[in-house]
């Protein structure tokens, strides 16, 4: 604890000036000086004492003045600036202290008074001292003397550490100043007078004794300076400070006069005037019309004539954002804004002081504000200082939240409107904001490119072309569209990480429709794609063609130009070893356009360039396959004709399109609307699959099909979008994908084809997907595109084999249908079977041959068949139907005169294949050409009994038709139900007779099935018996009630050979033969 001694606090510094702060003891009022000035005089703590006794202790031989010296260069002073500060504080104390400065704020009464040196009241006048001490002072009091202004000369010892320090109090102000002494500690002070003040002549050498000075004090001239706050040539109003003299402060227009010789400074009181006269915004811009002299704080000479006139400019709103891939996001983006006129709250002013922002930042000018605004056409067209600049950061990861997650985003440059860059490209540049166009703000723009981002919502939605592929390398490839620009990266590591994109188009241009090829037979890939100008200055729309070999661009080549760059093309490309085939729209009125080119070294001949042969006006969405899989190699084009065809056309390379066999895909799928196939190449040909909707698009599926097999499809789906099927390099499996549910989810199927093959892609939403080839089904991936919200995101899914099945492979919420379709001529007659359940399992639909062929009605009405099911008294039992023509015109052209198509469903026996009961009879006529109706059965099984049965769909018709049939899965319900109408099924499977059937099969080996029904309940028995008549096997005895029941009978243990069966029931007997062949 610091005690007020003799020896601590009397003989000091503080009493007697001249006697030296000693280095042998911890003088009272020097250390609690230290503790008001840098410890915040507080209560509670004090940190710099603390530090100085741990000093103390940790060093306890150092010099204690050595000890506070290292304390304090610590917190940014020193022992001599600290004891400087001390002396001015020990001169305003007693009846010179001044309320708010130096000890508690001068507010300690009886406080103790320094000791004097001398005093003076009229100048000239000189004086001395001597025996000065180290760290020691004397005071010498001064008074205006009627004087505005005086010159101090100081002289002190040389070969010393010596400051002599001016100071003045005027009301609750006091400020202090150094005299710039030389070398030999002599120097020269012109000084403007204050109330009263005083030459502190301060040792600051830690040792010595014996110090000396002289001084003289002479009068000064002054020079009267007005200072005004101007708009325009209006005094403005408001006031300022001069030299820091906050006691005396100027009204604007007002003067005071000014010591000569000396610089002084000037600071206006105002920033700003909000709503002068009413209406505008003005804020300190410059004084006198200097614009290098733009601080609200400037320094002056006081000479004749030098009046100061502070200008006042108006402010205009403007705005600087983070463009995040075009868009604003709020809060996202981090910039900076540098303004040379920007103030503090207290209106200080810094140097060189960057603003920061987050998403965008609306310049005030001050911290604080909420008037908003900045000055225009600062820095003029060569950027003279001041100037306004921005700063961004080259690379920023920012989180966008669900779905888009963090993201990279790298600077592309600067743009706005009613502004001038210095240099765009540069992450810091100056800008001017200017006001050329009436009624717009100046907004500037730091545009960022968002990693795998996109502004184009349909940017990556043209599942026709290839934008994700596999290279042999593994490397995958992507491109997509995004601020009408086209964007190429590449991952090394299956998409793990991916480069930062680049823009394939040059600076300047626009260009869409990005699609890619790749020949792994040698190693090119190609990315073609749509500009609005050429190369080399060609300034036409042009389609444009680029090669690329281990990544390294070869040539681009123009493949044509386009009459228009509004119009898509939606060009595809294919390539093999020496041959690339480009197809493309060129136009609104003519038929797609081939062109194939022979590849020699690396390097493109056009051989053939031609409409090709069958497409119209209305053909569109074109997506290509080569395969060399089969010779001779062969060209796939699939593309949608109009809004409801999907055509195919194959024919041979390098045969100038000649001889083409075309078929119309979408014929007898059931759908009015087809659009968007994909196609890709497979050993036997090529598979492909497109979109098939209602006109009312309410059943929106995935088409999938094998062009050379046309008797039967696959659906996939509800709501769907952006369909693609890939498949793996070495041909084992091929994958197809989409989007479901109005975008809520991505689903895959593999080549099984099978319900217990989709998979869900889970994470994932969005409207647009394509899947990658890959080496293996291990190192396929599916893009996906996620438009629902800006920016748009691309994410890549894990590998395709990584997702599991749903339900452990029994995809149990994955309904299943089969329709069958009748065409007559060009109508189409379709009847949809499906949503079988029992008890809550789904029955599913026999299997059918991937190369199954239907070459008539016998055929055909053996296919729309469900498994194998039990129902029992009381069975859950429900099913849908859903029937109806595709174009009824066509339909009506068909049915002339008396013909007809009739369907029906039937339950029939598993083991007989008799019929229980007959639903669904469905006529069309020419008069009745229901376009398409929706039922969902609900069966009342009661007294059935139990049996195993099937649901079989059976069709008639008068004249010829062909068939195909339409395997459907879809998550949830195939048919959509409003309710589900009841069947009784009691009344009319009224069992009348005793009946034992023959089994089935018959031959058989081992299984085979009985069956019977009882008209009425009784004891019952079923034996088997061998041909001599002894009982092999007892498989009934006990009581049964009335109905049809299913027995199976195993003869694993029994030898080849006839074998009788015999059913007692009541007074009922009947024996039947069966044939066991092994």
């Amino acid at each position: 604890m610091l005690l007020y001694t003799i020896e601590n606090g009397y003989y000091s510094p503080f009493s007697t000036p001249n006697f030296a702060l000693s280095g042998n003891y911890e003088n009272y009022y020097w250390e609690d000086f230290l503790h008001q000035k840098f410890d915040n005089n507080s209560y509670t703590s004090a940190p710099l004492l603390l530090a100085f006794m741990q000093r103390r202790a940790d060093n306890p031989e150092e010099n204690v003045l050595d000890s506070y010296d290292y304390v304090l260069q610590n917190l940014g002073s020193s022992l001599s600036e600290a004891f400087i500060e001390f002396i001015v504080w020990n001169f305003y104390t007693g009846s010179r202290a001044v309320q708010g400065f130096g000890y508690d704020e001068a507010g300690i009464v009886g406080f103790p008074e320094v000791q004097l040196k001398a005093t003076h009241n009229s100048y000239p006048t000189i004086g001395s001292g001597s025996n000065l001490g180290h760290l020691s002072s004397n005071h010498i009091l001064l008074y205006p003397g009627g004087q505005g202004g005086l010159k101090i000369n100081f002289d002190g010892s040389d070969d010393v550490s010596m400051e002599a320090v001016v100071t003045w109090a005027n009301g609750s102000s006091v400020t202090w100043e150094k005299i710039n002494l030389g070398v030999f500690n002599a120097g020269e002070l012109f000084t403007d007078t204050k109330s009263f003040g005083a030459l502190l002549p301060i040792v600051t050498a830690k040792t010595g004794s014996g110090f000396s000075y002289t001084y003289s004090i002479d009068p000064a001239t002054v020079y009267n300076i007005s200072f005004t706050n101007q708009i325009g040539s209006t005094n403005a109003g408001g006031n300022f400070v001069v030299d820091g003299d906050t006691y005396d402060i100027i009204p604007s227009g007002q003067s005071r006069n000014l010591v000569e010789q000396r610089t002084h400074n000037a600071k206006t009181n105002n920033e700003r005037f909000i709503d002068w006269n009413g209406n505008i915004d003005y804020k300190h811009h410059d004084w006198n019309d200097i614009f290098s002299e733009f601080k609200l704080l400037k320094n002056l000479q006081a000479i004749p004539g030098n009046n100061q006139f502070a200008n006042f400019s108006d402010m205009r709103y403007s705005k600087i954002e983070a463009k995040l891939e075009g868009s604003f996001i709020s809060g996202k983006g981090d910039f900076q804004f540098q303004d040379p006129w920007y103030a503090f709250s207290d209106n200080s002013q810094p140097e060189n002081f960057w603003i920061s922002a987050n998403g965008m930042y609306e310049p005030t000018g001050k911290e604080g504000a909420t008037d908003k605004g900045v000055f225009l056409n600062q820095g003029g067209t060569s950027f003279t200082p001041p100037y306004y600049s921005v700063q961004a950061q080259q690379i920023q990861n920012i989180n966008l939240g669900s779905p888009q997650g963090t993201r990279t985003f790298y600077f592309q440059n600067w743009s706005g409107t009613e502004v001038q860059f210095e240099n765009a490209s540069a992450l810091q540049t100056g800008v001017v904001f200017k006001d050329i166009i009436p009624s717009v703000d100046p907004i500037v723009s730091a545009n960022y490119k968002g990693h795998l981002l996109s502004n184009n919502s349909t940017g990556f939605s043209s599942n026709s072309q290839r934008k994700f592929i596999s290279d042999a390398n593994g490397n995958k490839h992507l491109v997509y569209e995004s601020q009408g620009n086209v964007w190429y990266t590449k991952s090394t590591n299956n998409g793990s990480t991916w480069l930062q994109e680049v823009k394939l188009n040059d600076d300047g241009t626009q260009a869409k429709g990005a699609t890619f090829a790749y020949s792994s037979g040698d190693g090119y890939m190609y990315i073609l794609y749509q500009c609005d100008q050429g190369t080399w200055g060609n300034p036409n729309p042009t389609l444009i063609l680029c090669q690329y070999y281990y990544g390294t661009l070869r040539w681009r080549e123009e493949v044509c130009e386009l009459s228009s760059y509004a119009f898509n093309t939606t060009p595809t490309i294919s390539a093999v070893s020496g041959v690339v085939l480009v197809v493309y729209k060129p136009n609104a009125t003519g038929g797609l356009v081939g062109k194939e080119y022979w590849l020699n070294s690396g390097n493109i001949t056009l051989i053939y360039d031609r409409i090709i042969p069958g497409t119209t006006p209305y053909s569109i969405n074109p997506s290509l396959a080569t395969t060399v899989l089969t010779q001779p190699t062969k060209h796939m084009l699939v593309y949608q004709e109009s809004y409801y065809g999907i055509y195919y056309k194959q024919w041979t390379v390098t045969t100038d399109f000649a001889n083409l066999v075309t078929s119309n895909l979408s014929s007898g799928v059931g759908y009015s609307l087809n659009s968007t196939p994909s196609i890709v190449d497979v050993p036997t040909g090529s598979r492909l699959c497109w979109v098939g909707s209602d006109y009312s698009g309410t059943s929106k599926r995935v088409v999938f099909r094998d062009p050379e097999n046309l008797y039967q499809f696959w659906t996939f789906g509800n709501l769907v979008a952006s369909p693609s099927i890939n498949k793996t390099d070495g041909n084992t499996a091929y994958f197809i994908g989409w989007s479901d549910g109005n975008g809520s989810s991505f689903k895959i199927v593999d080549s099984h084809l099978s319900y217990a093959y989709i998979k869900t892609l889970t994470g994932l939403q969005g409207s647009a997907m394509q899947l990658s080839n890959g080496s293996g089904a291990n190192t396929m991936y599916a893009m996906t595109f996620y438009n629902g919200g800006l920016p748009y995101a691309l994410t890549q899914s894990n590998s395709l084999v990584s997702y599991s099945m749903s339900k452990e492979n029994t995809n149990s919420n994955i309904a299943s249908g089969r329709a069958g379709i009748v065409m007559k001529g060009e109508g189409e007659f379709s009847f949809m079977l499906g949503d079988i359940e029992v008890n809550s399992e789904k029955i599913r639909f026999k299997k059918l041959s991937d190369t199954l062929t239907i070459p008539s009605k016998d055929v055909f009405n053996t296919l729309v068949e469900s498994d194998p099911f039990e129902l029992k008294e009381n069975s859950s039992f429900t099913y849908s139907v859903e029937y109806g023509v595709t174009d009824s015109a066509l339909a009506a052209q068909a049915l002339q005169n008396v013909e007809n198509v009739k369907f029906k469903v039937e339950l029939i026996d598993a083991a007989t294949n008799q019929i229980i009961n007959t639903f669904d009879n469905v006529t069309y006529t020419k008069d009745f050409l229901q376009k398409y109706n929706s039922l969902a059965y609900q069966v009342n099984t009661e007294a059935i009994g139990t049996m195993n049965v099937k649901l079989r769909l059976v069709a008639d018709h008068t004249g010829e038709a062909n068939y195909q049939i339409n395997n459907s899965f879809v998550e949830d319900e195939i048919i959509a139900k409003k309710g589900f109408k009841v069947i009784n099924l009691k009344n009319e499977l009224q069992i009348k007779d005793y009946a034992l059937a023959q089994n089935y099969p018959n031959p058989f080996n081992p299984v085979t099935t009985i069956t019977y029904q009882l008209p009425k309940s009784g004891s019952v028995t079923l034996k088997i018996f061998d041909i001599l008549g002894n009982e092999v096997k007892t498989l009934v005895n006990e009581n049964k009630e009335m109905g049809r029941y299913t027995v199976q009978f195993d003869a694993s243990s029994l030898a080849s050979g006839m074998y009788v069966y015999q059913l007692r029931a009541n007074d009922y007997t009947s024996t039947k033969k069966m044939m066991l062949l092994k």
